[in-house]
Order: structure tokens, then sequence, then C-alpha cells
């Protein structure tokens, strides 16, 4: 083999080797990452279990890619007013995801000391339903993978749900649109876990009701009430 053929070899495969990779990439993902700050959730004065949840929403953030999505939010009341942490960042070589994973995890850390300090206020009912429906229409579900993240103690109280007669299993949560999270992937961190201690037959209640929710809504649901 001449000199010239063995590299207009090398550059032929180098062509075909990025091309190759190229193919390989994956496309740009959602993540949104939601902290449940209603009253019953752990997390709001647990500093143990804020720093727990913290450091697996960071290792999250750590696995993206430049393109990737995050998604922060809070919620609680249905009052975006009193759910007032709402951060949305694109990662990029100015902003990596060691970065984003660094800051959001201390931030979620610090939850128990913003609620007791009265910058960030914990309320009485949960519309973790009205939450999901009403950010499904800033996500692209069908079109890019996305992943919603919630800590929360699963436990919906509003007007439409008794949360006692949920967690025992006599209730069902409020029907969603169908199909409103087609695509999307649903993930409750500490379901069942309250400021009260865990109980295995609610947590056992509270996945059944999700999953059936999450199916409605056609979201892929996973449960995680240790973590």
């Amino acid at each position: 083999m001449t000199k010239a053929a063995f590299l207009a070899g090398c550059a032929m495969l180098g062509v075909f080797g990025q091309s190759a990779f190229a193919d390989e990439r994956r496309a740009p993902q959602n993540l949104m990452i939601a902290l449940d700050v209603s009253t019953s959730n752990v997390i709001v004065e647990s500093d143990v279990m804020a720093a727990k949840a913290g450091r697996k929403a960071a290792e999250m953030i750590h696995a993206l890619d430049n393109g990737d999505r995050v998604h922060f939010r809070t919620f609680g009341s249905y009052s975006q007013s009193d759910n007032p942490l709402r951060l949305d960042i694109t990662v990029s070589r100015r902003m990596p995801a060691h970065r984003v994973a660094a800051s959001v995890g201390r931030l979620i850390a610090s939850l128990p000391d913003l609620v007791a300090s009265g910058r960030l206020p914990a309320g009485g009912t949960t519309h973790i339903t009205a939450f999901l429906e009403e950010e499904a229409a800033l996500l692209s579900c069908s079109t890019r993978e996305t992943k919603l993240v919630l800590f929360t103690d699963g436990i919906e109280a509003s007007p439409e749900t008794s949360p006692k007669r949920l967690a025992d299993g006599q209730a069902t949560l409020p029907a969603p649109d169908r199909d409103v999270l087609q695509g999307c992937g649903l993930s409750l961190y500490g379901i069942g876990e309250t400021t009260g201690g865990a109980n295995r037959a609610r947590t056992e209640n509270l996945i059944v009701a999700w999953r059936a929710w999450a199916e409605q809504a056609g979201a892929a649901f996973n449960a995680f009430p240790k973590y």
C-alpha cells in the first residue's frame, strides 16, 4: 500500500468515525427537579433528609450533557406566588453540569433553614396533580426525553382529595387529562415519608394510587420510598 493510499484510508475512517459518533449522541433531555414544600413532607424540617435529597438531585444533574435542560421548581399550594423557586437552566460550557448540580444540591439541602426562617413558606395543602398538569403544558414530553423527579411524600391534600382517605387506600387521586404526560418519566422520591414518620401500608397505598394516576396520564412511573 502506498503512503497516499494509507493517508486516504485514514481520512475516510475519520469521516466515518465522526459520523458514527454523531449518530450515537443522544438527543437533549429535560430534567425537572421539584420539591414538595408542604408541611407534611419530611424534607422541610429534617436537615438529614434534605441533604440526602440534595445529593440525589445533584447526582442526576451531574450526569447531564451540554444542551440538556434543568427545571427546578417548588410546589405545595396551588398559587405560584406561594411557590417562588423557579429556575430554568440549559447545561453548557459556561454552565456545566457539575456546577449546576452543586448549586441545586446546596439549595435543596438548605430547605429546612429556608422554611424555618420564613424565606420559603410551607403550606398546609398539596396540589401535586395540578402542579404536574400545569407544568406539562410547558414541557415537551412527546418530542424530548423528559424526566419529572419529585421529592414528595405523595400525599395530595386539596379540596378534591382527602389526604387521610388517600393514604388509607380509600380514595384515588383526581383523574388527569388522558395522556397529559405522554412520553414523560415520573419518579417520586420519599413517597410515604412524612414528618410523622413512615408507615408501610400508607406507602403502599400511595404507590398504588400514583401508579394508576401516572398510567392515565401516560407517564412511566417509578416510586422510591427510600433512596
